[in-house]
């Protein structure tokens, strides 16, 4: 947490850690935004 403030200067008091799952079952607690995506998407990250 120390890090986080220190890079944006917000000081951290509480946080929520989830795993995949968790955040599976957020996403579906609260609902799934539609997308569109009109073309290819290239990420850098996952080298595809």
């Amino acid at each position: 947490m120390a890090a986080a403030h220190q890079r944006t200067g917000i000081p951290v008091d509480h946080f929520v850690q989830l795993g995949f799952s968790g955040v599976v079952m957020m996403s579906d607690a609260i609902g799934a935004a539609p997308a569109c995506v009109s073309g290819n998407v290239c990420d850098t990250y996952s080298d595809g």
